[in-house]
Parts: structure tokens; C-alpha cells; sequence
């Protein structure tokens, strides 16, 4: 890959994660009761239609000056908190193992 098509590939990239961040927050209902960095959290989920959002994107959205080893144990706390709050709603939070998270209905749900 040429530097101007790396570059090229980041301006995408760059532009896909804004797109991810406008209004991530107000994808998650008010009566979740979900602080700012859950609800961003959970947006970035919501956003991405099922498919997993990787470590680094969740990392680039919420901690942009951290390194991605010290920020996979908060990720880790973080996707547990939510997942605890979101799971009486009818959601659950998926780790896939090694690249991230996605969101999706739980079947057994009543909601």
C-alpha cells in the first residue's frame, strides 16, 4: 500500500468512526439508565447492526489517548455493567474473543 492510499484508508476510517459517534447516546432509551460512556458503549453496539465492533474501535471511541492492552480490561468491565443493565430490555451484549462486541435480542426475552 502506498502512503497516499494509507492515508486514504485512514480518512475513511477516521470518517466511518465519526459517523459511529454522532448521536450513539441517544440510541439507548433514557430508562436504561445508562451513564454517558455505557450509552456511547452500547450506541457504538447498536450502530454496527449486529456485527462485532472491534477492540479498537470501541477504544478509539471512548479512551482515543489509551493504548489498546490497558484499556481491554476496561472494555471487559465496562461490556459487563451494560450488559447487566440492558438484559431486563430484551438485549444482550456478545463478546467474540480476541476482536470485540456486538449487541443483539435475546431470544429467551420477554421484552
Amino acid at each position: 500500500m502506498t502512503p497516499y492510499q494509507e492515508i486514504e484508508a485512514l480518512r475513511s476510517r477516521v470518517a466511518w468512526l465519526e459517523g459511529l459517534l454522532s448521536s450513539v447516546a441517544d440510541q439507548c432509551p433514557p430508562e436504561w439508565g445508562l451513564s454517558l460512556q455505557k450509552a456511547v458503549f452500547a450506541g457504538l453496539l447498536f450502530r454496527a447492526n449486529g456485527r462485532v465492533v472491534e477492540y479498537g474501535t470501541i477504544i478509539a471511541a471512548l479512551w482515543p489517548d489509551r493504548e489498546c492492552d490497558s484499556a481491554t480490561d476496561s472494555i471487559k468491565v465496562l461490556a459487563c455493567k451494560v450488559r447487566k443493565l440492558i438484559g431486563p430490555f430484551g438485549y444482550r451484549v456478545r463478546c467474540v474473543w480476541g476482536v470485540g462486541y456486538a449487541i443483539e435480542r435475546d431470544k429467551g426475552a420477554g421484552a
